[in-house]
């Protein structure tokens, strides 16, 4: 009868939670590594949404980290994250499975949008640290777990941060494009990128249906307005002090075509070509050169190793694709 009971409380703690949240306090843009054995335990874990909370004052305005200086290290970071969490949920083929990656900095500043989330059905909070500072204010009120690492030590509490004063910490206004569809890990790297180094607005251009015709699998391809919703959505969880213009696009320009006050432009290496036909059109425009950005991790194919990872093999398996998103929802639909 023992040996019953443990067997079923031993099935009962490995039975995946729906919804968690997942605070890591980060010390540094350049060693996260030892992040990774959490985030792959927490993702094990969850079955349906997954928020990662990074929490930092290297977040603040004006006291943390330079965000345009920063750009690189940033994005490292940032598709770590979302590789390592993406990686799990693609090999236990919850291919839907919602993964959010959030900025905290302690003070309800650049993720004000959290506040939103206090009454979602979350059903743990799993964190490496106790300390409060690392947790937004209704955090406390979920059950929480501990995390610890292989030697039973908690994360370290030593952040430095270094100002933004004498450079120029943001651009007022940000472009970038894409088609959107069932918005996944790599377009959400793409979309907070831009979000961090935009001041004051980001424009975001949708590709029309119209364009989309030949797509494959086009019969679960989202409408242009789900594609725009969910951008709209996760912008405003990431970055809710910034104004967003989200607009459907018929060519390769959009807005950047014909806005002057569009200062940079974000783009994936699939996308750097479009990029060059916007900086001509803009040249012969007499519009202002921009600033481009170029998201390293992106693929089209999913074939695209994460930078600075070292198993880029393993990162292989976590297709960011929509392609292939479309694909596995045809053949679920099969079963």
């Amino acid at each position: 009868m023992g040996q019953l009971l443990a067997t079923a409380i031993a099935r009962v703690k490995k039975r995946p939670l729906k919804n968690t949240i997942l605070v890591l306090p980060i010390t540094s843009l350049s060693d996260y590594a030892h992040l990774g054995p959490w985030i792959d335990h927490v993702t094990r874990r969850t079955s349906d949404r997954l928020l990662i909370i990074l929490s930092s004052p290297l977040f603040q305005p004006k006291a943390g980290i330079n965000p345009i200086q920063s750009w690189i290290p940033m994005e490292r970071l940032i598709s770590f994250v979302y590789m390592r969490a993406s990686s799990v949920a693609i090999a236990a083929n919850r291919i839907l499975m919602q993964i959010d990656v959030v900025l905290y900095s302690g003070k309800d500043t650049i993720t004000s949008g959290l506040e939103k989330e206090k009454t979602f059905a979350w059903d743990r909070v799993f964190a490496p640290t106790i300390a409060e500072e690392y947790f937004p204010r209704w955090i406390p009120n979920i059950h929480r777990s501990l995390l610890r690492d292989s030697n039973g030590a908690t994360a370290p509490n030593n952040t430095a941060t270094s100002g933004w004063e004498g450079s120029q910490p943001r651009h007022a206004v940000v472009a970038l494009g894409g088609t959107f569809d069932h918005l996944h890990v790599g377009h959400k790297i793409l979309l907070s990128m831009a979000a961090w180094i935009t001041e004051r607005k980001i424009i975001v251009g949708i590709t029309d249906d119209s364009l989309l015709t030949k797509k494959s699998n086009r019969e679960v391809l989202e409408s242009i307005d789900l594609r725009m919703g969910s951008v709209r959505r996760f912008l405003e969880l990431f970055r809710p002090d910034i104004e967003y213009e989200v607009v459907p696009i018929s060519d390769v320009y959009g807005p950047t075509g014909s806005d002057p006050d569009i200062q940079a432009l974000v783009v994936s290496k699939e996308t750097l070509s479009g990029s060059q036909s916007i900086a001509k059109l803009r040249h012969e425009r007499g519009l202002p050169a921009l600033e481009t950005y170029v998201i390293e991790v992106i693929s089209s194919d999913g074939t695209e190793g994460l930078v600075g990872e070292q198993d880029a093999e393993k990162l292989r398996t976590a297709k960011m694709s929509s392609s292939y998103i479309r694909q596995w929802i045809v053949e679920q639909s099969r079963k």
